[in-house]
């Protein structure tokens, strides 16, 4: 309800049929139309199994999906995506995130997107090695997304994300910081390329799972360290609060303890 109130159709956008922006300070960010996708894909499936309302969204659930769809795919631009834009009149502002392009590609992944320009832009990042220098976890979970679904050359994931997780594990430069965030971000990457093993395992690589599976344990470790009833804080010199700290450093326990579940030998029920 609270994306909802946020949705607005962008006139300029010049798309055939629905479109849908997530409009944010006069603003529009593809990585947070990325991620109301994401929100979107589960919301939808916590509505079939507990029967809650759709009626909430300017528009049906699917039609909503479906233009936030057609505004992520329009900023589709040569080799990557167009990442603010005011609302207004749709000029491009100069911004750029190092988290947009994962998002809104994950996003779309999600939500059954299967456009030829979107799998050639994911294609294409991977090939030239995007989101690697930066050691990004939306990328990781984008590409195993994309592996899962069978949505991208099996070759090129398989090389693309080892290469990201032995970057994560081989430069651990970022546990220097001595904050949560930018340790669990990595613990992310680690740990879904664990659970894409579970589901995939021919597009792995057995040493580099390895590798995760040993650094993975050692952040979770580390992050710990900034855990206190329920939460988890910044870091070493600032014991601040709040929800995207909560978000990267539960959703990295979350992977591993869906990696280590599936691997346990079903018993009865």
């Amino acid at each position: 309800q609270y994306a909802g109130g946020k949705l607005q159709r962008p006139h300029w956008a010049g798309v055939a049929g629905p479109c849908l922006a997530l409009v944010t300070r006069e603003a529009v960010k593809v990585g947070g139309v990325g991620l109301a996708l994401v929100m979107l894909s589960e919301y939808g499936r916590a509505a079939a199994t507990f029967g809650l309302p759709t009626d909430i969204l300017p528009l049906p659930l699917e039609e909503t999906v479906s233009g936030l769809q057609a505004y992520a795919l329009a900023q589709i631009e040569g080799a990557d995506l167009l990442h603010k834009r005011r609302f207004a009149d749709g000029g491009v502002l100069p911004f750029r995130s190092d988290y947009y392009t994962g998002e809104a590609l994950l996003g779309l992944i999600v939500t059954g997107c299967t456009e030829p320009a979107m799998i050639a832009l994911t294609e294409g990042l991977m090939t030239r090695g995007y989101g690697i220098p930066e050691q990004s976890h939306w990328m990781a979970y984008a590409a195993c997304e994309a592996a899962a679904r069978g949505l991208a050359d099996e070759a090129l994931l398989r090389r693309y994300l080892s290469r990201l997780m032995s970057e994560i594990v081989d430069n651990p430069g970022y546990r220097d910081r001595r904050a949560s965030t930018p340790i669990a971000c990595r613990t992310e990457a680690l740990t879904r390329y664990l659970c894409l093993a579970d589901a995939r395992p021919e597009l792995c690589d057995a040493g580099v799972l390895a590798s995760c599976h040993r650094t993975a344990l050692e952040n979770l470790v580390i992050q710990l360290e900034w855990y206190d009833r329920g939460q988890f804080w910044k870091g070493d010199e600032e014991r601040k609060v709040q929800i995207d700290y909560i978000q990267h450093n539960a959703t990295a326990f979350l992977n591993l303890w869906q990696h280590e579940v599936a691997r346990m030998p079903h018993r009865g029920n």
